[in-house]
């Protein structure tokens, strides 16, 4: 009867953990903004995306029409004041870039190429 008893304390344990860290998850997880991107080839561009702290960024979002690509980069944000760092994240297009406007999805701005930040 104690075995049960104790691995029924464990499983609660347990699933508080759980439960704790799915809402921390769920409360630092959100979109970061694109800072800019980068050419890779035709059909793959590398966006960095700007945080303090960040845990697995990734691409959470692909939009692609004519005109635009719209993208959308997640990660865990841990604010920490006195950590700013650029994280990249590649992104294959279906179609050739081309002309095509890059888009921060997450606050609708225009995201630049890097090599227009260094000429200007």
């Amino acid at each position: 009867m104690r075995k049960t008893h104790w691995l029924r304390n464990l499983g609660i344990a347990v699933l508080i953990v759980a439960v704790a860290l799915g809402a921390y998850v769920a409360l630092t997880f959100r979109p970061q903004m694109i800072a800019f991107y980068r050419l890779v080839n035709d059909n793959t561009i590398v966006v960095q995306a700007e945080a303090g702290a960040l845990i697995w960024p990734h691409l959470s979002g692909l939009q692609e029409t004519p005109t635009e690509v719209r993208i959308t980069v997640s990660g865990i944000s841990l604010d920490v004041p006195s950590i700013e760092q650029l994280y990249d994240v590649t992104v294959v297009l279906a179609a050739p870039l081309g002309d095509r406007a890059v888009i921060d999805a997450s606050t609708g701005e225009p995201v630049f190429l890097q090599h227009d930040l260094v000429e200007q």
